[in-house]
């Protein structure tokens, strides 16, 4: 009678011995390197998210550096824009000059 529940719990853990097996192998090897993965991608996103604060960052500085460039061009184009009034002014001052200069000197 022993033997035979001896024999039927050898048979059961029989059952068992493959499923003990692929626990094992999830123990001993796939949970550790899945570990080591996360950890690794735990890291790249740290890194990743510093990185791209760094360029938020840069961003916003650019964005300032675009504003102030947008200034510095309506200025520019203004500054362009009354010299060249001012060249036409001169022009036109000095045709005046050249009219009047004979009708000075015949007064005289």
């Amino acid at each position: 009678m022993k033997a035979e529940r001896l024999e039927q719990q050898n048979k059961a853990l029989s059952e068992f011995k493959p499923i003990w097996d692929d626990m094992k192998t999830l123990e001993d090897d796939e949970i550790p390197e899945l570990q080591r993965r996360k950890s690794s991608l735990e890291s790249a996103i740290i890194n990743l998210g510093e990185e791209n604060q760094d360029l938020l960052a840069t961003l916003e500085v650019l964005k300032t550096d675009l504003a102030v460039a947008n200034s510095l061009k309506r200025d520019a184009v203004l500054h362009d824009q009354l010299a060249k009034d001012t060249q036409k002014l001169d022009v036109d001052i000095k045709r005046c000059e050249r009219e009047r200069s004979p009708e000075v000197k015949g007064r005289t």
